[in-house]
């Protein structure tokens, strides 16, 4: 009994550790990078990839069979994309890349892991959470530090840039007109990632502890980073807590949406210019050469005029790495996960990696945040070759064996020969909904 405890403790420690060590190597250290050859590598990878095993030895984390056989057909059908490209190349892609091949089928097999054991929900969004509170505040001390003189918002001058990933992104934006540096998470690489970790922050907060501080502290720092995809992740949540959750998910929603609202007139009052900017952000939908239009708009442009000119690459794609190399496309375009994983391997691509993110039993707290989770991939940009933010969706979403627990006090006699008086004791019992 004492050495099943003994395990049982040992394995409920490794599994704060990892989560912790997996959080911290993909925001804190977001930035940095290692060069290589035809892609950057973040450091989260090699931290994750030891962690993972080390903790696979250890039992404390495990593969996941369906996950694992679905991963399977999926790097099938990414090597067959990659063969029919090598043996018969389109002539609207210039190249196809082997370093993003490896890459992609590399992080994306981190959603094969699960926890051996279940995790309590409230443990591990709480640690979630704390992760998150720490970017809010270094993120926000940066965006006020401005008003005083101060701007905190890139390494550049400290980091070697082959060791960065600033030249990549847009790290400082400033705003047109008032100069007012959007927040961008002080360790974040861009102000939209930090509002998407924001609103992430803020839904994992709702649905555990829902403390007022810390739903303020997101919520502002959210404000701070001006980002519209940021408001869309928080969307997506009300829309998941009132449909998952029944009746009760719906009244949460109306009063999340309620509180949210209230904040925007507070920060209206205080800060009219971010709030003017969020407003004035939502017809960038339909206007070209802006954010949000090269966000959401050009990559169906793209993916359309590719299809009507390679119809067979709905089913087959057009190799890795070729929606980087689109030769016929003449006008500046982006991609986001969807799409670029449907460009490059097709529908079954698409099919089989939603398939390997889906495939996982939930709690009722984890269905809720799924959305959310999944919003993250679909609007904010082609994160499934960027682990610091692919490794958190798919560490809460898919990787994350958690479960609801309750302590049970239950009155037991000992079966001594002494008739010894009756004892009470802890049982945990675990949950999943």
């Amino acid at each position: 009994m004492a050495s099943s405890q003994s395990s049982l403790d040992y394995n409920s420690k490794a599994q704060r550790r990892f989560v912790v060590l997996v959080l911290v190597s993909c925001l804190f250290l977001q930035r940095f990078g290692f060069p290589a050859s035809g892609t950057e590598i973040s450091v989260a990878v090699p931290i994750t990839g030891l962690m993972a095993v080390w903790y696979l030895a250890k039992r404390v984390l495990v593969f996941d069979a369906n996950r694992l056989a679905i991963m399977l057909g999926l790097v099938g059908i990414a090597l067959l994309s990659f063969n029919l490209q090598v043996n018969n190349p389109s002539a609207t892609v210039t190249r196809t890349s082997v370093p993003s091949l490896i890459s992609w089928l590399g992080m994306t097999s981190f959603a094969v892991l699960r926890f051996s054991k279940p995790m309590d929900e409230r443990v591990f969004f709480g640690l979630v959470t704390r992760c998150l509170s720490w970017i809010a505040i270094f993120g926000i001390a940066a965006f006020l530090a401005q008003f005083a003189g101060v701007r905190l918002f890139s390494f550049e001058g400290f980091l070697p840039d082959k060791y960065s990933f600033e030249p990549m992104y847009h790290v400082v934006i400033a705003m047109p007109g008032s100069g007012i540096i959007r927040a961008n998470g002080f360790f974040l690489v861009e102000p939209s990632v930090f509002s998407q970790f924001m609103a992430l922050g803020l839904a994992c907060e709702w649905i555990n502890e829902r403390r007022t501080a810390v739903l303020i502290l997101f919520l502002f720092a959210l404000f701070a980073a001006i980002s519209g995809t940021g408001w869309l992740v928080v969307g997506t949540f009300v829309l998941s807590l009132s449909l998952v959750s029944g009746g009760r998910g719906l009244a949460l929603g109306i009063i999340f949406s309620c509180c949210c609202a209230v904040a925007f007139f507070v920060i209206g009052f205080v800060l009219p210019e971010v709030t003017n900017e969020l407003i004035a952000r939502t017809g960038e939908f339909w206007a070209p050469g802006s954010s949000g239009y090269g966000r959401f708009a050009t990559p169906i442009m793209a993916l359309g005029q590719m299809f009507r000119t390679q119809p067979m690459a709905l089913l087959t794609g057009l190799g890795p790495g070729s929606s980087q190399t689109l030769a016929a496309i003449t006008y500046e375009y982006g991609t986001s996960s969807p799409g670029k994983i449907l460009l490059e391997y097709g529908v079954f691509g698409l099919i089989a990696y939603t398939a390997l993110i889906l495939a996982n039993r939930r709690t009722q707290a984890q269905k809720v945040v799924l959305w959310p989770l999944l919003s993250i991939l679909v609007l904010g940009g082609a994160y499934d070759h960027f682990a610091p933010v692919l490794f958190p969706v798919l560490l809460i979403g898919t990787v994350a064996n958690l479960c609801s627990m309750e302590t049970r006090v239950v009155a037991a006699r000992s079966p001594g020969n002494n008739g010894a008086p009756a004892t009470s004791y802890n049982r945990t019992v675990f949950r999943g909904s």
